[in-house]
């Protein structure tokens, strides 16, 4: 293997090693607030507070999940009274999702610490020239892989 493979490798490992560090320090701030719901739940619903009427299909898509798990999440998410589930009126076959009226308090607790995270690293990191590259250069990465 050459050093160029070596390099994506180290690359991926260092997206998963950044996943998995960011996933920790959300999870302990949320703690130290007295939020407890893991990450699963705490993604689905603040995607869904940022998009309402998201559909369960552009749910999966934005959190990388595929769509049975995405289904599962959101019928205990529906049984616990955090999200609503209504028709879509363009196609009956789509169900637009939005947070309850509980879902929105408890995203009132998460969202302040949630924000509270990305902008320390933000401020700590800068780099808006830098961001935006390796924003585009993941998304080249991404096309490549969907075309594999």
């Amino acid at each position: 293997m050459g050093n160029k493979e070596n390099r994506i490798q180290d690359l991926f490992r260092h997206l998963l090693k950044v996943r998995m560090g960011l996933r920790q320090v959300i999870m302990r701030e949320l703690r130290g607030e007295g939020v407890e719901m893991n990450f699963e739940t705490l993604q689905v619903l603040n995607r869904v507070r940022q998009t309402p009427g998201i559909t369960q299909q552009g749910l999966a898509e934005m959190t990388v999940r595929d769509k049975s798990s995405i289904t599962s999440l959101v019928n205990k998410l529906e049984r616990g009274g955090l999200v609503t589930r209504t028709g879509d009126e363009e196609d009956r076959r789509n169900k637009r999702l939005y947070l309850s009226e509980e879902g929105e308090r408890l995203a009132e607790t998460f969202k302040p610490v949630i924000d509270r995270v990305y902008e320390e690293i933000h401020s700590r990191m800068g780099c808006e020239k830098e961001t935006e590259l390796c924003i585009e250069y993941l998304n080249r990465m991404y096309e490549v892989l969907e075309s594999m």
